[in-house]
C-alpha cells in the first residue's frame, strides 16, 4: 500500500511539473493559460466543482488532491503535451535529447550504494535522478535516456513513471564507460545534439545558457561545450581545478596536460553538449576525457567552456551526501522535513532532520543532521547520519 501510495503521489507531481514547465514554455510565445484552456476544450470548472465541497477544503489547505483533480491535472497535461500548440514552429527550437549517465558502481558512495545506485539516493523529498530530470525540462529537454548497471532493477517503471519526462532506459551488461555509455544509446537518443549529464552531479546549470553557448562554440570550431565552474570568478588562480582555460574560452588545460595559455582555472562540473562530431568518434568503450577530448585537443581541436552554474555537488561520499540535503532544507529555510506518511514520536526533536515517506523515529532526544530514507525506521537520539531502508545506520 505504501509503495502504491507513493507511485500516484509521484505520478501527479510529474504531470503537475510537466504542465507548469509547458506553461513556462507557452507563456513565453505570448499566450495565456486560459488560452490554453480555451484553445483544448479543458474547463477548469471540474476542479472549481471539487473546491466548493467543504469536505475537501482539508485536503486542499494540507497539499492533498483527491482523485477527481488528480485527473483534471492529468488530463489538461496529456493535452498540452500533444497539442498543436505545442508543435515546434521553424522559428523556435528546443534541445529534445539528454542522457543522464547512471550504469557506475557507486563504490565511493559505499555502503549507501548497496542498497540503491548513487543517482537514486534521496535528496530531500526525491531521489537525486529527479532533480536532474526537472532542471533539464524546464530548459526545455523533453527527451532523456538513461543507461544503467548497477542494481539495475532499481530503475523500474515506477521511478520512470514518476519522472517528469519521456524516458528510455538502455541497460549495460558490462559497464561501457562514460563515452562508450553514450555510445551505447545511440539507438535510444537518435541523432543530433544531447546533453550529457554525470548521474552522481547536482548542478544549479542554466539549461538555455549552455545550449546558446554550445552554438556559439560550434560557430568557432568547437567540437564540444563543457560546463565549469571558475575556481575564483575575480582571481585567475592558474593552475587551480580540473581545467584550464584559454584567453577565448577554450580548454587549455585537462588531466595535468597543458594544451596552451591558461588565464584561469575552473573545476568541470560533470555536465557538457556535444554533437555529431564528438558522437561519431565515440568509443564502444571508454571516457569522453582519455579517449576523446585529450587525443582532440593534442590535435589541436578547440573544446569549448561555459559557465552558468553557481554550484554543483559531486555526490562521491556520505559527508558530501548529508551535506547536499541539508543544503536542500536550508535553500528552503526549513527547519526539518517529514516525508507524507512518516511517523515521528513525541519524544523526538528534529532538527536539520530530513525523515523520508512512511520512515519511523523512535525513541528519545535530538535526531540532528540525520537523512531517513523513505520506509526506514530509526531510534534517537542520533547526529550526522544516513538510515537506510534496511535499518543500517551510516554515521559520519
Amino acid at each position: 500500500m505504501q509503495t502504491l501510495v507513493a507511485v500516484k503521489r509521484h505520478a501527479i507531481r510529474r504531470f503537475r511539473f510537466r504542465l507548469v514547465a509547458r506553461r513556462q514554455r507557452f507563456a513565453s510565445r505570448g499566450f495565456d493559460l486560459a488560452t490554453l484552456f480555451d484553445a483544448y476544450g479543458v474547463a477548469p470548472t471540474s476542479r472549481d466543482k471539487h473546491a466548493a465541497h467543504p469536505e475537501n477544503e482539508h485536503e486542499r489547505q494540507h497539499g492533498r488532491r483527491n482523485t477527481s483533480e488528480c485527473l483534471h491535472v492529468e488530463r489538461v497535461a496529456r493535452s498540452l503535451a500533444h497539442g498543436p500548440f505545442f508543435r515546434e514552429s521553424s522559428g523556435y527550437s528546443t534541445m529534445t535529447n539528454a542522457m543522464i549517465l547512471c550504469a557506475g558502481l557507486g563504490t565511493r558512495l559505499r555502503p549507501l550504494t548497496n542498497e540503491i545506485p548513487k543517482p537514486l539516493v534521496w535528496i530531500g523529498d526525491r531521489p537525486a535522478l529527479t532533480h536532474v530530470a526537472e532542471r533539464l525540462v524546464r530548459g526545455g529537454v523533453d527527451r532523456l535516456v538513461i543507461n544503467t548497471h548497477h542494481l539495475a532493477a532499481k530503475f523500474d517503471e515506477a521511478l520512470v513513471e514518476s519522472l517528469p519526462l519521456p524516458v528510455s532506459i538502455v541497460h549495460e551488461p558490462t559497464i561501457r564507460g562514460t563515452a562508450g555509455g553514450v555510445a551505447g544509446a545511440t539507438d535510444a537518443l537518435g541523432p543530433g545534439e544531447v546533453i550529457v549529464w554525470n548521474g552522481d552531479i547536482l548542478a544549479d546549470v542554466d539549461i538555455a545558457a549552455l545550449r546558446n553557448s554550445y552554438v556559439d562554440e560550434v560557430s568557432r570550431g568547437a567540437i564540444a561545450t563543457l560546463v565549469v565552474l571558475p575556481r575564483h570568478r575575480e582571481e585567475p588562480r592558474i593552475g587551480e581545478g580540473t581545467v584550464g582555460i584559454g584567453e577565448d574560452g577554450r580548454v587549455v588545460r585537462l588531466r595535468g596536460q597543458v594544451f596552451g595559455e591558461e588565464k584561469r582555472s575552473a573545476d568541470y562540473v560533470g555536465v557538457q553538449m556535444i554533437g555529431d562530431v564528438v558522437r561519431a568518434r565515440l568509443p564502444a568503450e571508454g571516457c569522453f576525457v582519455a579517449d576523446v577530448y585529450l587525443p582532440a585537443l593534442r590535435r589541436g581541436e578547440r573544446i569549448g567552456t561555459c559557465s552558468p552554474v553557481t554550484r554543483f555537488t559531486d555526490l562521491g561520499t556520505v559527508e558530501a551526501y548529508i551535506d547536499e540535503n541539508l543544503h536542500w532544507l536550508r535553500s528552503r529555510r526549513m527547519p526539518f522535513y517529514r516525508g507524507d506518511g512518516s511517523v515521528v514520536e513525541g519524544g523526538v526533536d528534529l532538527r536539520d532532520a530530513i525523515v523520508g515517506e512512511c520512515a519511523a523515529v523512535t525513541g528519545h532526544g535530538l535526531l540532528h543532521e540525520v537523512v531517513v530514507w523513505p520506509g526506514a525506521t530509526v531510534k534517537a537520539p542520533l547526529e550526522k547520519a544516513v538510515v537506510m531502508r534496511s535499518g543500517a545506520v551510516v554515521r559520519l
